[in-house]
């Protein structure tokens, strides 16, 4: 089990048709620092990380150092998928319980699988469970939204329909990326960002760069900065189309 996941390199390496590659050249901030050990997760409570039923254990957020703990596959996919999530500033998995009357009138609480804050300043509580396991959650987030304004419609239920593998799949790559990033290099792409024009993919959009890997890399960051955006919905490999975000 490596240092910030246990699995997830690997598990990229097999499910891309192009492996993430190693830097052979030039220094990446990540091998000019000692290795620390990452911060205990916020969570209000944290799982065993043994069981029987489910996948339990813990990704490390690459900005915060910061440990996000998960109970489930879902879970852990959707915690990938906020991390390269560009609108999203802050995560708090298991926040502190909500409080609500159900049907019957018995006060009951419910702890949100995640809470977020986005950049616009909005947050989001979010509730994750299988698509086939949703009907008693789906009443309970209806009192929840009713009884607590403070939520309102920003409570959100989320399946396998939304997690899928695909965004999975990407959000991790992105993740990986964020822990090698080279902030010179991150800063150059950048530079050829501000005056990119129309859709290119991103092997052509850093074909200028001089070490492709690194180069590789600087795009996903500016991915998961904001700063480009994908133009398709494949796979995110050195083939995938890229743009520069629509000014606001």
């Amino acid at each position: 089990m490596n240092d910030q996941t246990g699995e997830y390199v690997d598990e990229i390496a097999i499910h891309s048709n192009e492996e993430p590659q190693p830097l052979h050249s030039g220094r990446s901030r990540r091998h000019d620092k000692i290795w620390q050990e990452p911060a205990m997760s916020k969570a209000t409570r944290r799982p065993a990380l043994r069981s029987r039923s489910s996948v339990r254990g813990y990704v490390v957020h690459p900005r915060t150092g910061r440990e996000i703990v998960y109970e489930s596959t879902l879970e852990r996919d959707l915690a990938y998928m906020l991390i390269a999530d560009p609108h999203v500033r802050a995560i708090q998995e298991q926040p502190a319980p909500v409080f609500y009357i159900d049907d019957a009138g018995v006060r009951r609480s419910h702890t949100f699988d995640f809470r977020v804050e986005l950049t616009d300043d909005s947050h989001r509580s979010l509730a994750v469970k299988p698509a086939a396991r949703t009907t008693d959650l789906e009443r309970t987030l209806e009192l929840i939204r009713d009884q607590s304004p403070r939520y309102g419609d920003r409570v959100e239920l989320l399946t396998g329909d939304h997690i899928t593998r695909r965004r999975a799949h990407d959000a991790r790559l992105i993740t990986w990326a964020l822990r090698q990033r080279n902030e010179d290099e991150v800063l150059a792409l950048a530079a050829l960002a501000a005056d990119m024009r129309g859709a290119a993919t991103i092997a052509t959009f850093i074909s200028s760069r001089p070490n492709e890997p690194a180069a590789f890399i600087a795009a996903l960051c500016l991915i998961a900065d904001g700063k480009l955006r994908r133009a398709d919905t494949n796979h995110l490999t050195r083939s995938s189309l890229i743009e520069r975000p629509a000014r606001r």
